[in-house]
């Protein structure tokens, strides 16, 4: 009897040891993606080939790929707005790589694990070449829409062409081509890339700059260091954050706003001291306190390798998971800058200071020796992702516990810029804003209940506007 007793105690002591170790195995949700470029070389050029990349990111269990779906102006997608993108016209595309990336990943047949799509929106570079635009560009079609730079001479090798966000058309123009992308594919996410200014003192297109001087009543060109200036120009981008975030949550709410967030240089002085904000005019902290986007992705690009980089990646990592706020941090990889088990050393310190997950580019160039783009995938799997992992909750726009009030404000029946609106509820709760060169206005987070539009200018806007929780409620005005 003794002896069964100690055999049974033995199994029993076992058995705790296995659970435990099991439940430190268990993969605690993050995000674990990746970007592609599709048609690349000779790699993502094909629905075969989009279905092995697939598979590959599903078998070193990846949860969520970025496709390209727009670049240089031209779109990844059947889109009725802009021209289709052909790096190569002379072999036609006659299939939606959109369309194969959603089928196949969303795929769950046999078990297979669900993995997440989210369209890599390129926003403001809209051509980088000498040459000119195809018949239908929105260069050619609009060239007075483009952002200039503090000289006006700006002389380069290879021109650049870039979308000025102090343009209202601008702000309308993205707004409807997120629209048409989200109505028209089930994707789980929009990623934007390039939401901000291009660095080196731009901004200075002729109707951003009146507008601003009509704001202020200030009639000179004001300097790329002028703080007013730089504060208005964050302003443009958030405006237009905002009204993504906000059009596109009406369509599908369960979709995930994510952002390229800069993190150029060292956060040691404070983020309001870095070229993101003063430069790029990328306020990406006030957009997470904001609750205007769900992912916040820094491309934190750096070399293992060299000292100082390798501390500024760690900085900069957690400078984003300290201003998290009800958003999710997920840290950009510049893996192509990197070894390979530099990148896995990476995504560990990552980890350790509390990321809630990683996303790699690229996936077909992903090391810096250039090797075979499925090795670092291998490695992936071996040593930080060896079992599936689910992704971190983000809470559909329509089950949270506040509400979103919108619209446009217009006078003249034209919209009005630079509106200074309140929100009052009845216990004086009070929200803030400014409509933006399109006359678009929100108020987000706002907890439920009945409240008060008012402006500046013309005192009362509307009354007993009922907010209610994970709903948007959309009110124009037309001022008298």
């Amino acid at each position: 009897m003794r002896g069964k007793a100690i055999i049974s105690f033995v199994l029993f002591v076992i058995g705790i040891s296995v659970a435990q170790t099991m439940a430190k195995e268990k993969p605690v949700p993050e995000y674990r993606m990746c970007w592609i470029l599709t048609f690349e070389g000779d790699v993502i050029n094909s629905p075969a080939a989009i279905k092995q990349a697939v598979d590959a990111c599903r078998e070193a269990n990846l949860n969520a790929i970025i496709p390209v779906v727009r670049r240089r102006g031209r779109t990844y997608y059947k889109s009725k707005i802009e021209p289709f993108y052909n790096p190569h016209p002379e072999k036609p595309i006659n299939f939606d790589s959109l369309a194969e990336f959603i089928k196949n990943a969303h795929d769950t047949k046999g078990g297979k694990q669900r993995i997440e799509v989210h369209g890599w929106f390129i926003v403001s570079p809209v051509w980088l070449e000498a040459k000119s635009p195809p018949p239908g560009h929105i260069l050619g079609l609009h060239p007075n829409w483009m952002s200039l730079n503090f000289k006006y001479d700006w002389q380069e090798k290879i021109p650049q062409s870039w979308l000025d966000p102090g343009v209202p058309e601008v702000e309308d123009y993205i707004v409807s081509l997120c629209k048409e992308l989200v109505s028209n594919y089930e994707i789980d996410g929009l990623n934007l890339d390039y939401i901000r200014y291009r660095e080196g003192g731009f901004g200075y297109n002729p109707r951003a700059l009146k507008r601003f001087q009509e704001r202020f009543g200030r009639s000179d060109r004001p300097s790329p260091q002028d703080e007013q200036w730089n504060q208005w120009r964050r302003e443009q981008v958030t405006n237009l954050v905002r009204r993504i975030f906000v059009e596109t949550k009406k369509i599908r709410p369960a979709l995930k706003l994510s952002v390229c967030a800069i993190p150029w240089g060292s956060p040691a002085q404070g983020f309001e001291k870095t070229r993101a904000y003063y430069d790029t005019a990328q306020d990406w902290i006030g957009w997470a306190k904001e609750g205007i986007i769900d992912i916040n992705i820094p491309m934190i690009y750096r070399r293992e390798s060299i000292p100082s980089h390798k501390k500024a990646y760690r900085d900069w990592t957690k400078l984003m998971v300290e201003n998290r706020y009800q958003t999710r941090g997920v840290v950009g990889l510049g893996a192509y800058l990197n070894s390979i088990p530099d990148t896995i050393q990476q995504i560990k310190d990552a980890r350790t200071i509390g990321a809630d997950g990683f996303s790699i580019f690229r996936l077909v160039v992903n090391n810096k020796e250039r090797a075979e783009w499925r090795n670092l995938l291998t490695a992936l799997k071996k040593e930080v992702t060896p079992t599936p992992a689910p992704v971190p909750e983000i809470i559909p726009f329509n089950k949270r516990p506040y509400g979103i009030l919108c619209g446009k404000i217009y006078r003249n029946n034209k919209p009005a810029d630079s509106v200074k609106l309140t929100l009052v509820g009845k216990t004086n709760r009070r929200f803030s804003t400014m409509t933006s060169g399109a006359g678009y206005y929100a108020f987000v987070k706002v907890s439920p209940g009945k409240y008060t539009l008012m402006s500046e200018s013309h005192g009362k806007l509307a009354t007993s506007i009922k907010i209610k929780k994970g709903k948007i409620t959309t009110q124009d005005i037309h001022l008298r």
